[in-house]
């Protein structure tokens, strides 16, 4: 029997690391997104919003849900309407796996559902318990896009629930990698670094610690856990806390040069620290590769800024 995947959102830059991932496990990978998908043999694009193209399409065996509009920290910021939006894309989803009831459901949730005070300056990771959309109390997540996600969150509990369809919800942290584009903070720090920026410059203290996160590794986690129902969500993280300076100096080093490293206070940097918990993830999916690792694979795929 043929084995089917749909992913909306394939055409991005996590969508298009995922399709190739799933591409083994599947043998047909077919994409939604409003841009067109890679041709490939095995895979059919879908253009459009899915909120219209959803509705057409029949059952696929997994069903993995990335459609969203994000823009990096700049867009989370700036854009609170525009991220609210992703609500409609995200019911538009649930309904197409109510519908359906695939044997596996995918939700790209985000680090952001975790509650701004729940940023600990020192790094702590935090575990998936710390939010939860069933809870009679919830913290507050970062801006809108949290909140959305978290409702989204709710819903694929709802559907889970209702329609007995396994939901598995991810919450990537900072996710990078080659082809990303440089409204996100790696790509934008590391073509700085490629057109030997001095001072090279962060936004915000440059203090801020994040969970970053190898894309390769990010859709690796998601394919070896998809179909294993682990319940709740889940975190795609390593563990390790890096702050933006550190990054900064890592990609110096990788292009060959020693500037000197400085915030930006006039551009928003977000949370004090967002550093994850992989303890549950580590039941089936380790993440391997260290910033410096993933910053030199990046190298190729970049122009200076």
């Amino acid at each position: 029997m043929t084995s089917r995947a749909l992913v909306t959102g394939g055409a991005g830059f996590l969508g298009r690391h995922l399709v190739q991932a799933l591409r083994p496990r599947y043998d047909i990978v077919d994409v939604v997104d409003v841009q067109p998908a890679r041709p490939c043999a095995v895979t059919t694009g879908h253009v459009g919003d899915v909120r219209a193209v959803l509705p057409t399409l029949p059952a696929y065996d997994a069903v993995f849900h990335l459609a969203a509009f994000v823009g990096g920290r700049a867009g989370i910021e700036n854009g609170p309407l525009a991220v609210a939006s992703n609500l409609a894309l995200d019911v538009a989803f649930f309904e197409y796996v109510a519908r359906t009831r695939p044997s596996y459901a995918a939700y790209l949730s985000s680090s952001a559902v975790y509650a701004a005070h729940a940023a600990d300056p020192a790094g702590a990771a935090l575990r998936e318990d710390c939010a939860d959309s069933t809870s009679p109390q919830v913290g507050r997540p970062d801006g809108t896009y949290g909140w959305v996600k978290l409702t989204g969150e709710h819903l694929a509990h709802v559907v889970q629930d209702r329609f007995d369809v396994p939901v598995v919800c991810y919450r990537p942290f900072t996710v990078y990698g080659p082809e990303q584009g440089t409204d996100y903070p790696v790509p934008a720090i590391v073509s700085r670094a490629l057109a030997r920026e001095d001072p090279l410059t962060v936004w915000g203290s440059g203090e801020q610690k994040r969970d970053f996160v190898y894309v390769e590794d990010a859709v690796a986690a998601i394919v070896a856990t998809h179909d294993q129902a682990p319940g709740g969500p889940l975190n795609v993280c390593t563990g390790r806390a890096m702050s933006f300076r550190e990054l900064a100096r890592a990609a110096a080093d990788a292009v060959g040069y020693q500037p000197e490293i400085v915030g930006d206070l006039t551009k928003p940097g977000g949370v004090g620290a967002r550093i994850g918990c992989p303890d549950r993830l580590s039941r089936w999916f380790t993440s391997d590769t260290s910033p410096a690792d993933g910053i030199g694979r990046m190298l190729g795929s970049l122009t200076p800024a």
